[in-house]
């Protein structure tokens, strides 16, 4: 009844690449639209098939993946990018969500998460690994312990949800209240924390421990 999720992969190291093609060619909801070696390839071909998820790698030659995100999504605003990071590649984080991607995972990833990655994001949400989000809260620069966003009990607790990749209506639930109270919210917090989009306030909150992320 529903269609196959496409993929593209865009990963430098063939062996890695074509064991990602292979496992998500064998699900039964995902099929790969196309793979690159490296982001000018990616981009050559991103104009002719637009897939529903990214998957790209950062360091690659030619053109690496912060410089295909940005140009990519520069053309195709709505495109759902994951990156495949390694926690050493932090330096890139605050970019990347700067440009617009959905979601982080290592390349260490077990299976069902990346599966789990890949949905999430096909839907229209945000997917970031544990482990590279604690990296952002140890990597964090203190300054004063009040933040200044003024936000409510009710922002932050919707704030902290949306962290954990609910949907809105999942919060309105969780919350008792509507989805258009909830809407209203999300997009309040864009605006209290100066967030350009929904990813960069995630990343925002967990960097500025406007919530804890448990583990």
């Amino acid at each position: 009844m529903n269609r196959k999720i496409r993929v593209a992969i865009v990963e430098d190291q063939e062996l890695f690449r074509s064991g990602i093609i292979t496992l998500l060619n064998g699900h039964n909801k995902m099929e790969v639209a196309f793979d690159s070696s490296n982001g000018l390839e990616f981009l050559q071909k991103l104009k002719k098939d637009q897939p529903d998820v990214v998957l790209m790698d950062l360091s690659m030659p030619q053109m690496d993946g912060s410089e295909a995100a940005q140009k990519a999504l520069a053309l195709f605003p709505d495109l759902k990018i994951i990156v495949l990071s390694m926690l050493d590649q932090k330096d890139y984080y605050a970019r990347m969500i700067k440009y617009g991607v959905k979601g982080y995972v290592n390349k260490d990833v077990n299976l069902s998460d990346l599966y789990d990655a890949i949905e999430e994001v096909a839907q229209g949400g945000l997917y970031f690994s544990q482990d590279i989000l604690r990296q952002l809260v140890l990597d964090k620069e203190r300054g004063s312990d009040e933040n200044s966003y003024e936000l409510t009990d009710n922002e932050l607790s919707t704030l902290e949800m949306i962290c954990k990749g609910y949907t809105n209506k999942e919060i309105a639930d969780q919350m008792c209240l509507s989805i258009k109270t909830i809407e209203k919210y999300r997009n309040t917090l864009i605006k209290k924390t100066n967030s350009r989009n929904t990813a960069q306030l995630v990343m925002k909150a967990i960097k500025e421990e406007l919530v804890l992320i448990e583990g």
